[in-house]
C-alpha cells in the first residue's frame, strides 16, 4: 500500500508538537467478526462473520494524539456463507486528535484508505479491484467519570477512488467511484499497569456510486463487536 501524503504530515506535525515528557505508547490487537451486508451491482448478499484482526497504534504526548490502525492483511469474507463470491479487504486510517475539558472530550482529522477485492466464481469469473480514499473527522467523548466508557462518532463526508473489473476472457475496464462513510464506536476499557483489556461494537455505514451514471458501485453496512488487547509499551 503506498504511503498517504495527508498521514504523512499528521505524524510530522504531531512529533513537532509533542512533549516528550508527557509521552505515552499503546500498541493494540483488535479482534472481531463483521456482521452486516454486501451489497453492489450484482444484488445485496449478507457476509459471513469471520475474525477480523485490526493493529493500532496510539501515541500520546499532552494534549494531543496520534492515533493509527489497520487491517494490513485482510482474510477472504465469503458472502452468504458460499465460495460464489468472496471479499478480501485492507485498511489504513491515521487520526491527530485534541483532547479537551480535562481529557473528557477530543476531536480529529485524519484520511482513511480502502483496498478492497472481490471475486465473483461464476461463468466469467469476475474479478474488481479498488482502492478509495479520502478524509476523516472525528469526536470522541468520555460518558463516565473514569473515563472507561467512550462514545466516538467518526464521518468521511467524500470518498473517491479507481475500481477496475477483470473477466477471464482478458477483459478489464476502470471506473471512478466516490461516495462516503460513517461509523460510531462504543469502548469500555479495563485499564491495567501494563496491559488494559477494552471491549466494543462499531457501526459501519460505507457506501459509494459510479460517476458516470450514478449506479451503486459499493456499500457495505454492519456492526464490529470486538475485543481488544492493549499493550502499554511506554508510561
Amino acid at each position: 500500500m503506498r504511503s498517504s501524503p495527508l498521514a504523512a504530515v499528521l505524524c510530522a506535525l504531531f512529533f513537532a508538537c509533542a512533549t516528550p515528557a508527557l509521552a505515552a505508547t499503546d500498541l493494540g490487537l483488535n479482534l472481531g467478526p463483521l456482521i452486516g451486508t454486501h451489497s453492489d451491482t450484482q444484488g445485496s448478499t449478507r457476509v459471513t462473520p469471520v475474525p477480523i484482526p485490526i493493529l493500532e497504534f496510539r501515541q500520546r504526548s499532552g494534549n494531543l494524539e496520534l492515533f493509527i490502525e489497520g487491517l494490513p492483511l485482510g482474510p477472504e469474507i465469503g458472502e452468504n456463507g458460499s465460495q460464489q463470491s468472496s471479499t478480501a479487504l485492507t485498511f489504513f486510517d491515521s487520526t491527530l486528535r485534541a483532547y479537551l475539558a480535562g481529557n473528557r472530550i477530543y476531536a480529529g482529522v485524519g484520511e482513511l484508505v480502502y483496498n478492497q477485492t472481490t471475486t465473483s466464481n461464476g461463468p466469467f469469473h469476475e474479478v474488481d479491484r479498488s482502492r478509495v480514499v479520502g478524509g476523516r473527522y472525528e469526536i470522541g467523548a468520555a460518558l463516565t467519570r473514569d473515563r472507561r466508557l467512550r462514545l466516538q462518532l467518526d464521518l468521511m463526508p467524500h470518498v473517491s477512488g479507481n475500481v477496475e473489473g477483470k473477466l477471464i476472457n482478458g477483459f478489464s475496464a476502470t471506473a471512478v467511484e466516490i461516495g462516503s462513510q460513517f461509523e460510531t464506536q462504543l469502548t469500555y476499557e479495563v485499564p491495567g499497569k501494563y496491559t488494559s483489556l477494552r471491549y466494543g461494537v462499531r457501526y459501519i455505514n460505507y457506501a459509494t456510486q459510479f460517476t458516470f451514471n450514478h449506479s451503486l458501485a459499493d456499500r457495505n453496512v454492519g456492526f464490529l463487536p470486538s475485543v481488544a488487547f492493549v499493550w502499554h509499551a511506554i508510561r
